[in-house]
């Protein structure tokens, strides 16, 4: 190769530019893909951020539009950023520091909150804060979580009325429960037979607190079915409880489904039938009390009619026997008069059933059981010691006789109910104290007691514990009849082996507090003289107009008929009677249709009308109430007095009755 070929300028001028246009082609064609793909990641880039700011308008559309209350706040509380909710909640604006709206109590808790989520600790638990707002204060549940650059999320949840909801609700449970306890009847919610309410009442019957009948239950209390609380069926039950003092209780139980938190439970309401059943029986012993003095009033009326005769003629025939000297006629006729006057007075005890003959008034109980209990002393002291502890107490509705009489005989009969041992061992305990708008009269023994079986007949006629020891089964009777007449009632506890204990129970009277007048001595008025008189006797039992006749036989003129129309035609045809006896119940024409007459046509005359009756109470009927009664069967003593002064005070009739009498009989 020559030095030409080898250095030839031209051509390697040719090859340099030829290689330097082959490399600006492919940096030009580099530099086009380069700039292409600058355009593509321009492209993708402005997408993105399209994307990002639609994602952002609508993370900012959300952030605002959201109901609960958003803010962000830097690290001093500073609010820089906010929700329309929360400006609606707070009225806060940028900078306001969410401090100032915390109450001042609460933000040690917010400001322990704030910092927690500062300092990125999660999960943080939601704080209920009372705020105070421009709508007033709210009550708030905030919850905190990191944000960038420092801050903290905070939101925001108005609970307002949710508590408000939640304290009604409490309120309204706490009424239901404060219900439950106040109601009479006993209330008692179990599930899965686990009880898990009851009311007061039901404790106070069973003598529990709740915890313990929580704990051991209610089957236990059942006398009887213990699976009575088992019972899924809706029922009305009556059963028997037992207290834990070993007291037994009636009730009566009804029983209702209901949902406790979401669950199903019976509730069961058990009412307390003791003193319903109490005031039953006292109810039935009334009705019965009531028949039987209703029986009494008849019984009464036809034992009486004859014993009046009986015990007059056997008066008339001791007086008689012994003028003639028979005295061992006289000791028999006195016996048979004795056992008479017993009959009289078993016939007026049975009286006292159908009513009480006395008024009612103002009386000082315990004046009636110092006097009562002197009087009952001599018969006692053998067989008892008797202690008195007397409260201060009002005056009672009552009538002192006849509260003697009920106190003398509950006294009695604990006197009787004594075992045999030393006297200073029997105790009789008499107390009054006052309570409630009564008096209570309390007799009490620690003798023998009563079985429990026996009680409910104790006030029924006739019964007795006593037979073989002479009780009549009369007294505690005829007490209960008194003591309800008065108002009230009487309530018996009874232990075989420990003693009885009866309380009388009376209203106190509305004029316990006025002063009660001291009545003057009044001197007795002489014996009236026994004037000549013409007598009428009115009466449909022959025997007992004999003996009224026989024994006011030396008092003058005496007729007799034996029906008040009779008595009517006989006072027509001869009007000028100084008194008139008349039987009270007659078959044609009675007393008081008698009087009736009298008062119309006789006016005079009918103040000379004096009744005679074998009724149990003939002071109670209507024509009695303002005339002379005299009480089958009469003692002749009684008869003569009462014939006495009404004669005594008879005067020449008007001359206007005597006229009318002319034209009556015209």
């Amino acid at each position: 190769m020559t030095s030409s070929d080898r250095f030839d300028p031209t051509s390697l001028r040719e090859a340099a530019q030829a290689q330097l246009a082959d490399q600006q082609g492919g940096a030009l064609e580099e530099l086009h893909v380069h700039q292409i793909e600058l355009e593509m990641q321009h492209q993708e880039l402005q997408r993105i951020y399209e994307e990002l700011e639609a994602s952002h308008a609508r993370y900012r559309r959300l952030f605002d539009d959201a109901p609960m209350a958003y803010l962000e706040v830097g690290a001093l509380g500073e609010v820089t950023r906010h929700n329309r909710a929360a400006e609606r909640l707070l009225g806060v604006c940028t900078d306001h520091r969410i401090h100032d709206f915390v109450e001042r109590t609460h933000r040690p808790g917010f400001s322990e909150l704030v910092n927690a989520a500062h300092a990125g600790e999660l999960p943080l638990p939601a704080r209920e804060l009372l705020l105070h707002t421009p709508g007033g204060p709210r009550f708030v549940r905030i919850s905190a979580s990191p944000a960038a650059d420092g801050h903290t999320l905070l939101a925001l949840e108005d609970v307002t009325r949710m508590r408000e909801a939640q304290e009604q609700l409490a309120t309204s449970e706490r009424r239901m429960r404060s219900f439950f306890d106040l109601a009479p009847d006993g209330i008692a919610v179990l599930r899965d037979e686990n009880v898990v309410f009851v009311n007061r009442s039901l404790c106070a019957l069973l003598g529990a607190t709740p915890l313990q009948l929580m704990q051991d239950g209610l089957h236990s209390t059942v006398v009887g079915d213990p699976s009575l609380f088992s019972r899924t069926e809706a029922s009305m039950l009556e059963f028997v409880l037992r207290d834990l003092e070993g007291g037994e209780h009636a009730v009566e139980a009804r029983t209702v489904d209901i949902d406790l938190d979401g669950r199903p439970a019976r509730m069961w309401m058990i009412r307390d039938l003791t003193e319903r059943r109490r005031m039953e029986a006292r109810v039935a012993r009334s009705e019965r009390l009531a028949s039987f003095g209703m029986l009494v009033s008849g019984v009464a009326h036809e034992i009486n009619n004859p014993l009046s005769f009986v015990l007059a003629n056997l008066e008339m025939m001791i007086d008689e026997l012994s003028k003639l000297g028979h005295q061992a006629q006289v000791e028999l006729a006195k016996d048979a008069l004795e056992g008479g006057t017993r009959i009289s007075a078993i016939v007026n005890d049975l009286r006292s059933f159908q009513r009480i003959d006395d008024e009612l008034g103002p009386v000082d109980v315990n004046s009636v059981v110092v006097r009562t209990l002197r009087m009952a002393e001599p018969k006692v002291a053998h067989t008892t010691r008797v202690r008195q502890a007397l409260g201060i107490v009002p005056a009672v509705v009552s009538n002192e006789g006849r509260l003697a009489q009920v106190l003398l005989n509950l006294v009695l009969n604990a006197s009787q109910a004594m075992p045999q041992r030393p006297v200073d061992q029997n105790m009789v305990e008499v107390r009054t104290w006052a309570k409630d708008g009564e008096v209570c009269l309390l007799v009490e023994d620690n003798g023998n007691g009563i079985p429990k079986d026996k009680l409910r007949y104790l006030f029924d006629p006739f019964f007795t514990t006593r037979k073989n020891s002479g009780g009549t089964g009369l007294g505690l009777a005829i007490s209960n009849g008194i003591v309800q007449q008065m108002g009230g009632f009487i309530d018996v506890n009874s232990e075989p082996g420990k003693g009885t204990r009866f309380v009388v129970h009376l209203p106190i009277s509305p004029r316990s507090h006025e002063p009660r007048p001291t009545p003057s001595p009044i001197a007795a008025p002489e014996p009236p003289v026994a004037p000549k008189a013409r007598i009428l006797v009115v009466d449909d039992e022959p025997a007992v107009a004999r003996v009224v006749v026989r024994a006011l036989r030396d008092f003058g003129q005496i007729d007799v008929v034996d029906c008040g129309r009779a008595a009517e035609a006989q006072i027509a045809s001869s009007p000028d009677y100084d008194v008139i006896l008349c039987d009270l119940v007659m078959d044609n024409g009675s007393g008081d249709e008698l009087l009736r007459w009298l008062e119309e046509h006789r006016p005079t005359q009918a103040r000379r009308l004096v009744f005679m009756s074998g009724m149990p109470h003939p002071d109670q009927q209507r024509p009695t109430r303002h005339r002379p009664t005299i009480k089958k069967p009469f003692n002749l003593a009684e008869v003569r007095q009462v014939v006495l002064e009404v004669a005594s005070s008879a005067r020449p009739l008007p001359a206007t009755d005597r006229d009318d009498t002319e034209s009556h009989t015209a």
